[in-house]
């Protein structure tokens, strides 16, 4: 039984040799690549599959990467801590109390959650509009654009 030979994925022609297979399919070391900056990709460069193709980790961070509200730089999915509040995402050290401006992880300041119209505490119930929180009856006044 014969094994028939191994096509590259990117360029389709015969791999002979040292060939990278990722995702089911075989490369030549030279054509696994970036699909953006054309970086060499695989060991010890790490790859991130993404609708078919590969980018590297600074690449794939840029086009598909979650961004602070708070400094606009990409969250890294490297563990760096990070959560989504107010329909954004955060560094979790950029995520501050707009009253005291220490960091709130992930739990209000109870005594400095107040609606953004009326100041009125805001405890366990709140309507988001605009990214602000809002007491249900100021946010009635309040278009959503």
């Amino acid at each position: 039984m014969s094994s028939s030979p191994l096509e590259c994925s990117r360029c389709s022609k015969i791999v002979e040799g040292r060939a990278i297979q990722a995702v089911n399919k075989h490369y030549h070391l030279a054509c696994f690549v970036c699909d953006y900056c054309q970086t060499q990709l695989g060991p010890p460069v790490p790859f991130y599959p993404r609708y078919g193709r590969f980018y590297c980790k600074n690449c794939e961070q840029s086009l598909f990467g979650e961004y602070c509200k708070a400094c606009g730089q990409v969250i890294s999915a490297d563990g760096t801590p990070s959560l989504q509040a107010l329909g954004s995402f955060w560094h979790q050290e950029h995520f501050v109390c707009t009253s005291c401006s220490k960091a709130l992880g992930s739990f209000w300041h109870q005594e400095h959650f107040v609606c953004t119209s009326c100041s009125a505490p805001l405890g366990d119930g709140f309507v988001n509009k605009r990214d602000q929180p809002y007491c249900r009856t100021c946010a009635s006044g309040v278009s959503s654009h």
